[in-house]
């Protein structure tokens, strides 16, 4: 078994529509709160990768934003999963705290 390698923290992926059936290619789509919907060609064959598709948005740089997922403990002794989306240039401390 391959696993697809994804350089992405926090993401949601999945199969997307492939109408020929008789095929080695496999798409696949990859969402995070960051990037838009990226279109992906897998090839089981070779175990390559291809990126078909990006969604663009105007007047923006995913680049700028950093994802972080961590776990917080809650009052009744629970881990509650946080998941932060924020400028780059915040700086995380006590003056811009959670």
């Amino acid at each position: 078994m391959y696993q697809i390698p994804i350089d992405i923290d926090v993401y949601n992926q999945y199969t997307s529509d492939n109408y020929i059936y008789d095929t080695h290619l496999l798409r696949y789509n990859v969402v995070t709160y960051v990037h838009p919907n990226k279109l992906y060609l897998y090839n089981v064959n070779d175990n390559t990768l291809e990126l078909v598709k990006e969604k663009i948005v105007p007047n923006y740089n995913p680049e700028d934003y950093q994802i972080k997922r961590f776990k917080i403990p809650s009052n009744y002794g629970v881990s509650v999963p946080i998941t932060m989306l924020y400028h780059k240039d915040v700086n995380l401390n006590e003056v811009n705290p959670l």
